[in-house]
């Protein structure tokens, strides 16, 4: 009744130990089958097995950013432009609004503007700058970037 369950047994642990050598480095002697209980991991000894393999080179190219992080590095100046179409107190508010300016500071720089034709509200990295003349444009304010010096 059993012979034929021990049959199957052998027989898949034959398959198994007989797949497990496809994993073996040239030169390897596999233990006998006998010794190695199924599940079990083999163990190969001998000498002449290479056991460790050599790592691969990796080639790494880098990039040349320069350029762009000099870019970056750059501060842009947001300047506003005196106009006669805005009152006062809606450019004041609009610096106060969009700009997270104080009261104080978005009053002078209005008025700066009134009263000599252009005012700096700030320098910003580039893409705060954009980003401030964008909505400052939407809201009619004379709004342009130059990048400072």
């Amino acid at each position: 009744m059993f012979a034929p369950l021990k049959f199957i047994v052998a027989f898949i642990f034959s398959l198994i130990i007989s797949s497990a050598s496809a994993f073996v480095a040239q030169g390897c002697t596999r233990p006998a089958a006998s010794f190695a209980p199924p599940g079990a991991p083999v163990i190969y000894r001998s000498s002449t097995c290479a056991l460790f393999m050599e790592a691969p080179t990796i080639d790494i190219t880098t990039k040349d950013n320069t350029s762009e992080q000099q870019e970056k590095g750059k501060e842009w100046q947001v300047r506003l432009w005196n106009d006669p179409m805005n009152k006062r107190e809606y450019v004041a508010r609009c610096l106060i609004e969009i700009c997270s300016l104080d009261d104080g500071m978005a009053y002078a720089v209005m008025m700066h503007a009134h009263q000599n034709g252009m005012a700096v509200i700030g320098q910003y990295q580039k893409e705060m700058a954009e980003g401030y003349t964008s909505e400052l444009t939407q809201h009619g304010l004379t709004v342009d970037m130059a990048q400072a010096e």
